[in-house]
């Protein structure tokens, strides 16, 4: 989640369209790169939705190379995490649901933190 101050002097409106705009541009890219990865070790009525050569497709995908590469992350891990995400169309658009669930969260973190204190 990107926020921008409300000042429009601190943060003016078009730099941070852009900015966003520019963002949305890569996510969807990303995006299109997950729609060719099936969701491997998962399997339907005993039957892997991935065959052995789409898994090897997935295995070598250039999100999933990438995140192995630049965060260290084990390539099942990976490839497991990329099957259960999914992307906006536009970063610039938040539901307020997700707004509200993550100050949720923040809230009951830090209640607890209080508590346990």
């Amino acid at each position: 989640m990107v926020a921008a101050h409300t000042n429009p002097t601190r943060a003016p409106f078009e730099p941070v369209r852009e900015f966003l705009s520019s963002l949305t541009t890569y996510v969807q890219e990303f995006e299109k790169g997950l729609q060719r990865v099936k969701p491997v070790g998962v399997e339907v009525n005993g039957v892997p939705i991935a065959t052995n050569e789409e898994q090897s497709h997935a295995e070598h995908s250039a999100n999933v190379n990438y995140i192995v590469e630049k965060f260290g992350y084990p390539r099942e891990d990976v490839m497991q995490w990329l099957s259960t995400v999914g992307y906006p169309e536009d970063v610039g658009i938040v539901d307020r649901k997700v707004i509200a669930q993550t100050l949720e969260q923040v809230v009951l973190h830090l209640i607890a933190a209080f508590l346990f204190i």
